[in-house]
C-alpha cells in the first residue's frame, strides 16, 4: 500500500504533476507488474481522529453499490468513525472519499493504471497490535448500521502489518 498526501487537491493537476504522470520508468513499469488488482483512490479526508504511528494498518475500502451516497457516508461519519474512536487500542482513523473528477483529470494523461479498481471510500485505522485491529474490525461489521446498509462484497476489511506514519501538515 502506498499513501500520498498532498496539501491540497490543486498539486495533483499542477502542470509539473500531470507531467510526471505520463512518463513512466522501465523500473516502474517492472514494480507496476508485481502488483495484483491495484486500487487506486484519488480522495479528500472527510473525517479523522488521532495522530500517530503504528505497528499495523487496517483498510475498510467501501463501494457504495446500489446504495445512497448520503445514507453509506452517514453511517462511517457518524457511526463508525465514532464507533472506533472508542477503541483505546486505535491511534487514528482517517476516513477519505474519493473524487472522480479529479481522478478522471489526473487519468487523461496517466501512462498506466487506468485499469485500476476504486473505491468510494476507504477508511485508514492506525493500531499498535493486529489482535486488537481485528477485534475493533469485527465490532464495526457487526454494528447494526453497518449491517442494514447490506454492502456485503460492496465492502473489504484488510489489516496490513506495516510500519508507516500517517502525518497532517496543519496549516496555521
Amino acid at each position: 500500500m502506498v499513501l500520498f498526501e498532498t496539501s491540497t487537491s490543486g498539486a495533483l493537476l499542477d502542470p509539473a504533476y500531470l507531467a510526471l504522470l505520463g512518463k513512466v520508468s522501465d523500473e516502474d513499469r517492472q514494480r507496476r507488474g508485481w502488483y495484483a488488482n491495484p486500487v487506486r483512490v484519488t480522495c479528500r479526508v472527510v473525517a479523522r481522529f488521532g495522530r500517530g504511528t503504528g505497528g499495523v494498518l487496517g483498510v475498510i475500502r467501501v463501494n457504495r453499490g446500489g446504495r445512497a451516497p448520503d445514507d453509506v457516508r452517514q453511517c462511517l461519519v457518524n457511526e463508525v468513525l465514532p464507533a472506533l474512536s472508542r477503541h483505546a487500542c486505535i491511534g487514528s482513523v482517517w476516513l477519505v472519499e474519493n473524487d472522480p473528477e479529479l481522478r478522471a483529470r489526473m487519468d487523461a494523461v496517466r501512462v498506466t493504471g487506468h485499469r485500476d479498481g476504486s473505491s468510494d471510500w476507504a477508511m485508514l485505522i492506525e493500531a499498535g497490535h493486529d489482535k486488537d485491529l481485528a477485534a475493533a474490525m469485527h465490532d464495526i461489521a457487526e454494528m447494526a448500521s453497518w449491517r442494514v446498509l447490506e454492502l456485503g462484497d460492496h465492502a473489504a476489511f484488510d489489516r496490513y502489518r506495516l510500519l508507516y506514519t500517517m502525518n497532517q501538515v496543519d496549516e496555521g
